[in-house]
């Protein structure tokens, strides 16, 4: 890319591009993953909140579940309880 003198937003279209012909991550995104270990962590924080509307799994009232489209905890039910269980 230094060849090119491509700027950012031409860097970032060509690393988006090659992973997604690829079915990667960007190239420049996994080196920075790998050069800052810490990154690993805020990820996973970051997946764990999204997938609960931005609550912490701990968070989570026993008996409860998150309504993915209100984002609040809702008592679960028998019938949720047995099609998630009939995921795994």
């Amino acid at each position: 890319m230094e060849i090119l003198k491509a700027d950012s937003t031409a860097r970032k279209l060509f690393f988006d591009l090659a992973a997604k012909g690829r079915k990667d991550m960007p190239a420049d995104i996994a080196k920075w993953v790998i050069d800052n270990p810490k990154a690993i962590e805020s990820i996973r924080n970051r997946m764990d909140q999204s997938s609960t509307g931005g609550q912490k799994m701990d968070e989570i009232k026993e008996g409860y579940i998150i309504d993915y489209i209100s984002g609040l905890q809702v008592k679960e039910t028998p019938e949720e309880v047995e099609a998630v269980a009939a995921l795994f």
